[in-house]
């Protein structure tokens, strides 16, 4: 039964995306990329948040919607994480939840920049649910040749991404994030008691093959930097479940960890450029 469900549920997952493009077809998806768009064109910031569900949870919504038992539990708290850690500097974010490396850049191609209004600092975190999307439906030794076939890929749109934020914004300082970890049978709609906190995980090779890439890739650009936080989530041999409790997005005290993690890094990029 379990597995079946696994399977039922994998066939609502989007397919895996090797070009960009968009998620029209979700309405959802286009409420969230319209309130993008308008940010985008009225609200200057002086530092971005880009990425996925991982991004978006700083405004505790999930596809726009706020969170709570029926959406999304885990980002409850994370605004005023946000507020604590990243409120003394005008700040956008804008994630949306289920987006892949290939949604992200067509959403940077699309306007979700404002090329007038730089920003100091940009962090960009996407690119698990690329992995979500090569293993859905299956499991096991199919799952890890799914996921280790999708690293190169991965990355390469992930960097791509960035280059093209050095591209339009060419005077912000660029923070590539490492993939965080997540457990298997993470992201499957499942109850959280299937959840498999163990670590190693079935996503543990393809997230180290992924983020030594972006890590390799960012070293010829000193705008470009590369920041793994991941070991803070580990506890032995287990993804810590106080601070993801699905395997997958942090919690608040887990928003606390990643965000004590960035701030050092955005605080010495914010003072670097308030000085040129």
């Amino acid at each position: 039964m379990f597995t079946l469900l696994v399977l039922v549920l994998a066939a609502t997952c989007s397919a895996q995306r090797l070009t960009p493009g968009p998620r029209l077809g979700n309405a959802d998806w286009r409420k969230c990329w319209a309130k993008e768009l308008r940010e985008a064109k009225t609200q200057p910031s002086d530092l971005l948040f880009l990425g996925d569900s991982l991004t978006e949870s700083w405004r505790g919504t999930d596809h726009c919607e706020l969170c709570n038992e029926s959406v999304r539990s885990t980002c409850k708290g994370a605004p005023a994480v946000f507020r604590a850690s990243f409120g003394k500097w005008r700040s956008s974010i804008q994630g949306i939840a289920g987006d892949q490396s290939a949604n992200l850049i067509w959403r940077l191609q699309n306007g979700v920049i404002a090329r007038n209004r730089q920003p100091k600092v940009a962090v960009l975190l996407i690119g698990t649910n690329d992995f979500g999307a090569a293993a859905a439906g299956k499991s096991g030794a199919a799952a890890s040749k799914a996921l280790a076939a999708a690293v190169p890929g991965t990355a390469a749109r992930v960097l791509q991404a960035a280059a093209y934020m050095r591209k339009v914004i060419p005077n912000t300082h660029v923070i590539v994030m490492a993939l965080l970890p997540r457990g298997t049978n993470s992201g499957t709609f499942l109850p959280v008691r299937y959840n498999d906190h163990r670590w190693p995980s079935t996503y543990t090779a393809a997230l180290r093959g992924v983020n030594a890439r972006l890590r390799d890739g960012t070293r010829r650009d000193p705008k470009l930097l590369y920041l793994d936080c991941g070991s803070r989530f580990l506890k032995g041999k287990t993804i810590d479940a106080s601070l993801m409790p699905d395997a997958l997005h942090p919690n608040a005290a887990g928003h606390r960890v990643l965000a004590a993690c960035m701030r050092p890094l955005i605080a010495k990029l914010m003072h670097q450029q308030s000085r040129t």
